[in-house]
């Protein structure tokens, strides 16, 4: 998925509360195991590296591909 598609994607997911927009105070990371990205919604595999966040209220984690995390700060800091 390109950047662009990408950010307006996550900004949408944002938006409609299916991803939060509070801090996530600690990450982790490793190899994906077959988990569905958060923010793309593609499988992260075993070569990839798999980001997951709890959320400030103590939500669900929130599995995210290694490519895609970066796009958590785009979408979240621009425009605001």
């Amino acid at each position: 998925m390109d950047k662009p598609t990408l950010r307006l994607l996550i900004r949408a997911k944002l938006a409609d509360g299916r991803l939060p927009q509070d801090h996530i105070p600690r990450m982790w990371g490793g190899p994906g195991s077959g988990e569905t990205c958060d923010g793309c919604g593609e499988i992260v595999t075993k070569t990839q590296m798999l980001m997951e966040g709890l959320s400030k209220d103590g939500g669900p984690t929130l599995p995210a591909s290694s490519s895609t995390s970066p796009a958590f700060t785009c979408g979240t800091s621009s425009g605001k």
